[in-house]
């Protein structure tokens, strides 16, 4: 790997003083009530101060490398090598292995699963021994590639544990507290003096010197102020009753320790951004700069292909990266603020304006979305689709319980510092306002299909997490693309028909929100799309190329519903709300197109790979997704798509059976009833139909 080449070693930091003043031994950072008092046997910790001092004061690389490897229980080499034996349930350890996985293939060329010639679960170790084998590196880059790789992940690998047991059956008070302490000392360390920059070496002393160039060094920078707080509120949280009580679900937690993780976390990372941006503004050692995009790019990828690919292309391996790129990267490093979790307060301003405070107003401005320009501020719900990206890495690397938290509590769509508003809001709590009582819109078949459950998409998702790990990384994912967002969509398009008439603009609203939520932040802003998106938009694209589609990246059915949800939009304005009653119904119909493409492939191939796990759960997924529909026009043909889709993997199927059923339900030209999705609007499958038009099944045959 090329990312850290050979450069003259130079003085950047100085840390003189790193020797204990008198520190009592059970407390950090300074006397009560401004430090943290130590409960539990925390040595092993502790000792990691001492290896990283004498690391740094060393005059050789094999001396560095003797202090790096030292053993004991944690040793500095361990913090990254171990990475995954501590944290391999921890949703940010798996964000970060997914990231450098694609580093390793996609900008290092190498294997699936290899980052710099070493696994990526090892990514902390691999950067540290990266930066150990240049011959003359700046001072300090390498005790702060470990203090932000794996001492940084080891940190929040203990917080996460005692959410982990809060409130899911798993509480152990003592335990908790263990963690509590541990996440204290390897933030704080037992050399560190409260409020001082110059004495102490750990994560506590880099925000501490991070807090003077942000104006944030008021006795005690602002974050260490903060994240010490949160570890006190958790450490009441421990010692209350409130983590005995289980939660109702399985596995989701407590929330309000959730909180307290989400906060911690919201300083840990400004703590990442303020070092980036001091070493991009400044003519220090370039390394320092592209050592801070590693340890944030992971998590910038869950939001972003386009700034993951923007800081790997235009700084991580670009040798000619210089200051003349500063504010552009500024600006790139800005839009991703609320996927890290910080805001522009967080963050303050930089050497006394040099980097003025930003707004959240100008850094995530209300943009198009694939072309649709909203008449409402819904950025919160465009970003929809990070969620459900985030779920994919999630379910991936095998994390059920994190992918569980992460539909309960939400991540991404937020403002500012609000509250996330989580995947299952959308799936079961609906606005209060009655809608009317048409019992032919779509989400009132299916809530007949579910006896009358109105959450039936929440019942989903949790049927789904309740599979095996194989069937939920296909069925989970699936659920949220194909009924969750778009049927929170349908609900928000009907809310604007009734409320048309008498609250025009509550309407405009409430459409801007399904809109935002169906094409998803991911898109972009250009007509069209991108290939990155992930909402019920992304479909129509993937299913193109089977059925034979115009445009594949800009498929006319996408052009068609884009321009419905336009003329949906100028009608509200205009008070026509007869007209937006005509267009929501022909979105509604539009909206199973990609539902019944995707039945039809995978019902073809799970008939032909029997043992497939991913043709038989997604030929499920996209059953569902249209059942109850197709119940409500012909129980006969929804019989035929049951009796074949709902079975057990390894039984053969009938797939013409299924292409019979849905060629009778749409709009094939007879006078029968039918779903409002005309045959020529499936297209022309490769498969069975060898790229005639579907309206040509049965007689093609």
């Amino acid at each position: 790997m090329t990312t850290f080449s050979t450069a003259a070693r130079i003085s950047i930091v100085i840390i003189a003083c790193w020797t204990a003043v008198g520190a009592s031994h059970s407390r950090l950072a300074g006397p009560d009530p401004n430090g943290w008092l130590l409960e539990s046997d925390t040595l092993n910790e502790a000792e990691i101060a001492d290896k990283l001092i004498e690391m740094y004061e060393a005059n050789s690389t094999a001396e560095r490398l003797k202090w790096y490897e030292m053993g004991g229980e944690i040793s500095l080499k361990n913090l990254g090598t171990d990475a995954l034996r501590y944290s391999a349930k921890d949703p940010l350890y798996n964000f970060y292995v997914d990231g450098f996985r694609d580093v390793g293939v996609t900008y290092e060329k190498d294997t699936y699963g290899i980052f710099d010639k070493s696994p990526a679960e090892t990514y902390g170790h691999s950067i540290v021994i990266d930066i150990l084998e240049i011959q003359n590196f700046p001072d300090g880059l390498e005790v702060e590639s470990i203090l932000v790789t794996g001492l940084w992940m080891r940190v929040y690998h203990h917080l996460y544990d005692i959410f982990r047991r809060c409130g899911t059956g798993k509480y152990n008070t003592s335990l908790m507290r263990e963690n509590l302490d541990r996440a204290a000392v390897l933030w704080i360390g037992q050399k560190q003096v409260y409020g001082s920059n110059t004495v102490g070496v750990m994560l506590y002393n880099l925000a501490e010197r991070a807090s003077v160039e942000f104006g944030q060094d008021k006795g005690e920078a602002a974050i260490n102020s903060k994240f010490l707080s949160i570890l006190e509120q958790i450490r009441l949280t421990i010692i209350g009753d409130t983590c005995s009580v289980v939660a109702e679900t399985t596995d989701i937690g407590n929330e309000i320790m959730h909180q307290h993780l989400s906060d911690a976390v919201r300083q840990m990372n400004a703590l990442l951004v303020q070092r980036l941006i001091h070493f991009m503004a400044t003519d220090v050692d370039i390394k320092f700069t592209k050592l801070y995009v590693l340890s944030l790019v992971p998590q910038i990828r869950t939001c972003s292909t386009v700034e993951y690919k923007y800081f790997m292309e235009k700084v991580v391996f670009n040798t000619a990266y210089d200051r003349d790129s500063f504010e552009t990267s500024i600006t790139h490093l800005q839009k991703m603020y609320s996927c890290l979790g910080v805001t522009c307060d967080d963050i303050g301003s930089y050497s006394g304006g040099r980097v003025p405070q930003c707004s959240e107003s100008d850094i995530e401005p209300l943009l198009p979305l694939a072309g649709y320009v909203p008449a409402n501020d819904v950025r919160r719900y465009a970003k929809v689709d990070r969620d459900i990206r985030q779920m994919f890495i999630l379910l991936d690397q095998g994390n059920i319980v994190a992918a569980k938290n992460l539909y309960w509590y939400g991540r991404n769509m937020v403002n500012g510092d609000s509250i996330p508003t989580p995947l299952r809001s959308l799936a079961r709590e609906f606005n209060t306002l009655k809608q009317a009582g048409d019992q032919n819109r779509l989400y009132n078949m299916f809530e007949d299909y579910y006896e009358n459950n109105s959450a039936y998409a929440d019942k989903l998702i949790w049927d789904a997490f309740g599979g095996t790990e194989a069937k939920s990384q296909v069925a989970v994912p699936g659920i949220l693309q194909t009924i969750v967002v778009p049927h929170f969509a349908v609900r928000a398009f009907f809310e604007a028909v009734d409320l048309c008439e008498g609250n025009r603009l509550a309407a405009s609203l409430s459409f801007d929100k399904g809109v935002a939520a169906l094409v998803g932040s991911l898109e972009g802003i250009s007509q069209g799309g991108s290939n990155d998106g992930l909402s019920w938009f992304s479909l129509m694209k993937k299913f193109c190329p089977y059925f034979n589609c115009d445009d594949t990246t800009d498929p006319s059915l996408n052009v068609q519903i884009m321009a419905l949800l336009q003329d949906s939009k100028n009608a509200i304005m205009n008070g026509s709300c007869s007209a937006l009653v005509l267009n929501v119904h022909d979105v509604e119909s539009l909206l199973l197109v990609p539902c019944i493409q995707g039945l039809l492939y995978h019902s073809k191939m799970r008939q032909d790979q029997p043992t497939s796990i991913l043709h038989h759960e997604t030929a499920k997924v996209f059953a569902k997704a249209i059942i109850p529909a197709v119940k409500k026009v012909s129980e006969t043909q929804a019989y035929f798509i049951e009796s074949n889709i709902f079975t057990n993997i390894g039984d053969q199927i009938d797939a013409e059976q299924v292409w019979s059923a849905i060629f009778n339900v749409v709009d094939n030209g007879s006078t029968a009833p039918d779903l409002g999705v005309l045959c020529g609007d499936i297209g022309n499958p490769n498969l069975i139909l060898n790229g005639k038009s579907f309206c040509e099944y049965p007689d093609a045959i």
